[in-house]
């Protein structure tokens, strides 16, 4: 059977003194403790966000890609052209009564 040590005594109150020297200096400026709180909880926020996305394999993402290119290339006026007809961006063509 495998045991784990765990941290000794020693090691926990140094890592206890290092964590409550940080939140003693937090606190002693209440103004920038304030703002600082504020952008880690809204950095907090967007990770918690971020975190939820379903993600895909790069390799699936571009299959699906080029498969959706394939489907859709009939309907793409940069593969098929415009029609002059429909083109607003054509030269203009001068008026035949001047």
């Amino acid at each position: 059977m495998l045991r784990f040590r765990c941290a000794s005594r020693a090691t926990r109150s140094s890592n206890f003194r290092k964590l409550s020297g940080v939140t003693r200096s937090v606190m002693s400026n209440n103004n920038a403790s304030s703002s600082s709180v504020a952008v880690a909880q809204k950095a907090v926020k967007q990770l918690r966000l971020e975190a939820k996305i379903r993600r895909i394999n790069v390799s699936q993402a571009a299959t699906d890609l080029k498969n959706f290119c394939l489907q859709n290339a009939h309907k793409d006026p940069l593969l098929l052209g415009v029609p002059s007809s429909d083109n607003p961006f054509r030269p203009p063509k001068s008026c035949g009564l001047l």
